[in-house]
């Protein structure tokens, strides 16, 4: 299966949003929460949605791809997810291009997001962007 998509099938960068939240937990355990498979597994996915720690891959360097499956507890259907981290800061900021729901094994160079993790003291302020969602995304109010 090839992995190759010409540039102009990408969905346009325009389309994008943000969530900032402050979380009661120190920075260093919100950034295991997204580095961690052990932790990761505990919240990842919509409502309705659990990641088996089994379907979890991560490998914490720019360029590596990330692997993981949500299962939708009433079904049992599999939605695999694939990211390419291009960018991170330890305990700081996690920047990654991620794959489509049309495309679960391709990652689309422009679907990025991005995660700051900012230090108030036994706090932290979360932010989550992201940008280049396709219609499929947009439809269902991701």
């Amino acid at each position: 299966m090839s992995t190759e998509k010409p540039q102009d099938q990408h969905p346009p960068r325009d389309r994008e949003f943000s969530v900032t939240r402050i979380l009661a937990a120190p920075r260093e355990t919100i950034w295991k929460a997204w580095t961690v498979p052990e932790e990761l597994t505990k919240w990842f996915g919509p409502p309705g949605t659990t990641t088996p720690l089994h379907s979890i891959s991560i490998d914490l360097k720019v360029g590596a791809r990330w692997h993981f499956g949500m299962v939708d507890d009433a079904s049992g259907t599999i939605y695999p997810v694939t990211i390419e981290i291009l960018e991170f800061v330890v305990l700081e900021k996690l920047v990654f291009a991620t794959s489509t729901l049309e495309e679960p094994h391709f990652v689309n160079p422009n679907c990025v997001a991005t995660v700051t993790f900012a230090d108030l003291d036994w706090h932290t302020e979360l932010t989550f962007h992201a940008s280049g969602l396709t219609d499929a995304e947009i439809a269902i109010n991701i």
